[in-house]
């Protein structure tokens, strides 16, 4: 038998949906374009981070956004999650140490996943990324403000209205 920690929304033997509230956190950047390289200044320093969901394998790791505060269901809807290294249809490309996670229990590969994900260096941009967040100076400056306004208390909350919705729910991920 497994104890099932809150964070686990469904799971089997290969895959886990899992959910990690709103907080703040440290986020990482290695942007190696010019024009991005602003991001590697505030690489570690405390942003909010949205409401995510995780779609965990142990050969892949999806990722969304949502706006609900509570554990999501079945018709939450879901939006893109505003990162780098995301692929178009949601796959985070994780760096090495994702493959390398041996746990023989699905949760625990999925919290170390999620883990690995949170303390990653976000990186590179993948197809259409630019259309995942609405703010008016795009996805890296949005990150750039949210350092800046966290650090004079401006910001209490991840601000939902910039998000993207994907076109998809929770049921949909699901099957």
């Amino acid at each position: 038998m497994v104890f099932l920690p809150p964070e686990v929304i469904a799971w089997s033997r290969n895959e886990v949906i899992w959910f990690e509230r709103s907080r703040i956190r440290p986020i990482h950047f290695n942007a190696p374009e010019p024009k991005r390289q602003f991001l590697n200044r505030i690489s570690g320093q405390n942003v909010i981070w949205p409401n995510l969901v995780f779609r965990i394998s142990r050969n892949n790791i999806s990722c969304w956004a949502v706006k609900s505060k509570t554990k999501p269901g079945l018709e939450t809807r879901l939006y893109n999650a505003p990162f780098t290294n995301i692929f178009t249809d949601h796959r985070f490309c994780p760096p090495t140490r994702f493959h390398e996670i041996r746990d023989e229990n699905m949760v625990d590969f999925a919290r170390k996943a999620v883990d690995i994900f949170f303390r990653g260096h976000f990186s590179h941009l993948y197809g259409d990324m630019l259309n995942s967040i609405t703010y008016p100076r795009g996805r890296d400056r949005f990150w750039e403000k949210m350092v800046k306004d966290l650090e004079h208390g401006k910001c209490t909350s991840f601000p939902n209205r910039y998000l993207v919705p994907s076109n998809m729910n929770l049921r949909s991920i699901l099957s």
